[in-house]
């Protein structure tokens, strides 16, 4: 797959129009018009590559087009690929020249996907591994500082639902002696229980 760097575009606004110009001083308006084909009413017919992308600062492709006129290169570097626009993917990395798959999300990245759980069906997980709202209150009352004590209490009393990097949650594995592995589970089995 051949990919065309057509370099990194900043935006600078020049009599009121917004612009976006390449470290060779190319405008994006100018450079696209010559890249693409256009009928006699101004509608779009082709480009010179099937897909065009945007990447970000850190390398990560945030948009694909067939259409480079439907990119808006703000602060991001535009490529033309020899390929369908289909088979690119947003969230892909363009690094060293190519295009690779996005690195395996870590295990907390993966957890801040997991569903939010209503309070009812949190405790009655919880209790399936022996943790009881009693004792995590009592617990809580326990906390010398008033103000620590308070928020810890609205916390768990007061909320609609949990999430499982909840710090409350994520206590319970060293608290309770269990693996955050054995929270997952319990949390999907959780999830998956609720209506």
């Amino acid at each position: 797959m051949e990919i065309v760097n057509f370099g990194h575009f900043q935006a600078h606004a020049s009599d009121s129009i917004l612009l976006f110009t390449n470290a060779d001083g190319q405008d994006w308006y100018d450079l696209r018009a010559a890249l693409t084909t256009w009928d006699i009413d101004g509608s779009f017919v082709d480009a010179i590559y099937g897909a065009w992308a945007l990447v970000d600062p850190a390398g990560v492709i945030t948009n694909v087009e067939y259409d480079p006129s439907r990119l808006v290169p703000a602060d991001r570097t535009v490529l033309g690929i020899d390929a369908n626009w289909t088979d690119v993917t947003p969230g892909h990395l363009y690094l060293d020249g190519e295009i690779v798959p996005p690195p395996a999300p870590t295990a907390d990245e993966l957890r801040a996907t997991f569903p939010e759980l209503r309070p009812t069906t949190f405790w009655k997980a919880a209790r399936e591994i022996g943790v009881y709202k009693a004792d995590v209150i009592a617990q809580i009352n326990a906390i010398e500082d008033l103000g620590d004590r308070e928020d810890a209490l609205i916390d768990i009393e007061e909320c609609l639902g949990f999430l499982r990097l909840n710090p409350l949650v994520v206590s319970f594995t060293s608290t309770y002696n269990i693996t955050p592995e054995q929270l997952d589970d319990l949390w999907l089995w959780a999830a998956n229980t609720q209506a």
